[in-house]
């Protein structure tokens, strides 16, 4: 478990916080350094004023492959959207 502190921790959500706790990978608490210092008690990483920013999830696809794989799609026994989306 690790306490990031010093930083601007942007959640998207609520506002900004002070702190953030984190467990194998996963942010499991934000807010005070003071509340998550008596829930957690963990090691402290002071970031030094970096901004932390949520996580992205890259769904770009490439336009190319992309129309050439849908190409292959035939929809022509489809008679509504439900039977398109099982295709």
């Amino acid at each position: 478990m690790l306490i990031y502190t010093n930083a601007v921790i942007h959640t998207m959500n609520s506002g900004d916080v002070e702190a953030m706790a984190v467990e194998n990978g996963k942010i499991v608490a934000l807010g005070s350094l003071a509340d998550l210092r008596l829930q957690y008690g963990a090691r402290e990483v002071d970031l030094g004023g970096a901004c932390v920013v949520p996580g992205f999830t890259d769904s770009h696809c490439h336009v190319l492959h992309t129309g050439a794989d849908m190409s292959r799609l035939s929809f022509r026994s489809c008679r509504s959207v439900e039977d398109m989306i099982r295709v």
